[in-house]
């Protein structure tokens, strides 16, 4: 736990990076602290270690986290926020309605109840370097029944 930020809602790790979710932190807002291992295997507190997008609207940022390499998601109440590392700072490209997602690689899965759709389903979801600023859905919604935990392995 540190100070002030509550108890983690959610851990992700990938390669020398790691993410920890605080989604009661700041008032319920939410955070996510990025650490880094260097190279003698010591793990350390990102410089700017707070990514916050200053469009957010709903409460716990940080509630379910997942990265793999320079790419990663994070959950809030409502929605998942993608983020890519660039010039070493992590930057938001995009956001889609969801409520838990998984990286492998340039693939990205999101569960999501959907009224309108009738249940939950699953939308998978590709990420194109030269298309930077948007995930582009690869396929039509997959219908299924409640998945948890959701994990997306290469």
């Amino acid at each position: 736990q540190e100070d002030g930020l509550g108890e983690h809602s959610s851990v992700a790790l990938s390669g020398k990076t790691a993410f920890v979710g605080f989604s009661v932190a700041n008032d319920e807002a939410g955070a996510v602290l990025i650490y880094t291992k260097d190279q003698y295997g010591d793990w350390g507190l990102w410089e700017d270690p707070f990514i916050y997008d200053d469009n957010v609207t709903d409460y716990g940022f940080g509630l379910q986290v997942d990265i793999d390499g320079d790419l990663a998601c994070v959950r809030d109440s409502r929605n998942i926020s993608f983020f890519h590392q660039q010039d070493n700072k992590w930057v938001q490209f995009d956001r889609v309605e969801g409520d838990r997602c998984s990286i492998a690689g340039d693939t990205i899965v999101v569960s999501h109840y959907d009224r309108e759709l009738g249940g939950d389903y699953l939308q998978l979801y590709t990420y194109n370097q030269d298309l930077r600023g948007v995930v582009v859905p690869i396929q039509d919604p997959i219908p299924t029944g409640h998945v948890w935990p959701l994990d997306l392995s290469n």
